[in-house]
């Protein structure tokens, strides 16, 4: 006959979905554990997983349960059965954000007059919060090399004393600046759920401060996670994502 234990201290959960751990109410041998049961209402239906682990540094057995990643944030509650004891359940979970983007890196090419580029981009929600993918964004374009150009400009230049050298790196590294690249995200954009995946349309606007044979880059932050951007600037010729 199996005992109820609802007036007890729950055991409670906490950690990632993937891997939440929890402590036993009561010592438990592990050469005689009893059978484990767990019932939990987490939405999407999935079937939770729970099983017993031992405790980093110790002999001492502990609980572990296993969701899916996507599992909202939240705290749920439940029942699990040890042997023929039933105690009460709390599962905290926090939220976990985790974007995957593909391509990581972005590749384009453009004439030294155009001043836009389109390229695609696959964003997977790999969190358990909603994503808002927003619908126009910026980021900032440096020269490739243009660190360490300036910085031989500056120490080389034969006309500058003392602190005069900085004002000529000063000066070498606005030259590097490509500007602020405007973001916009054509198809796609919008609040991404958990688990799910979007193709997304993303035009990119440059400003004229770029240099015909020369290379920029940028860090384009997408929900967490970036997106290196890389722009190879040609004399001539159509301008196309690579």
């Amino acid at each position: 006959m199996s005992a109820t234990k609802a007036d007890a201290p729950p055991i409670r959960f906490t950690g990632r979905p993937g891997r939440l751990n929890a402590a036993l109410p009561v010592p438990v041998n592990a050469a005689a554990a009893p059978e484990l049961q767990i019932a939990i209402d987490v939405p999407g239906g999935a079937e939770p997983t729970v099983g017993y682990a031992t405790r980093p540094g110790s002999s001492v057995l502990g609980l572990r349960l296993i969701l899916p990643d996507s599992t909202p944030a939240g705290t749920y509650k439940g029942t699990v059965r040890l042997g023929e004891d039933e105690h009460p359940v709390v599962v905290e979970i926090g939220e976990q954000r985790r974007v995957v983007l593909t391509p990581a890196r972005i590749e384009l090419r453009v004439s030294a007059p155009g001043r836009a580029a389109e390229s695609d981009l696959h964003v997977l929600n790999a969190g358990n919060a909603p994503l808002d993918l927003a619908a126009k964004q910026a980021f900032g374009l440096f020269e490739d090399h243009g660190l360490d150009r300036s910085l031989a400009r500056a120490w080389t230049d034969s006309k500058a004393r003392g602190l005069d050298r900085f004002g000529v790196l000063a000066e070498e590294l606005a030259g590097s600046h490509g500007g602020a690249v405007r973001v916009r995200v054509s198809e796609g954009a919008g609040v991404i759920e958990p688990g799910e995946g979007r193709h997304a349309k993303v035009a990119f606007e440059f400003q004229d401060g770029l240099v015909a044979g020369r290379g920029y880059f940028g860090y384009w932050e997408v929900g967490g996670a970036v997106c290196t951007v890389k722009v190879e600037v040609v004399e001539t010729g159509p301008e196309e994502p690579r």
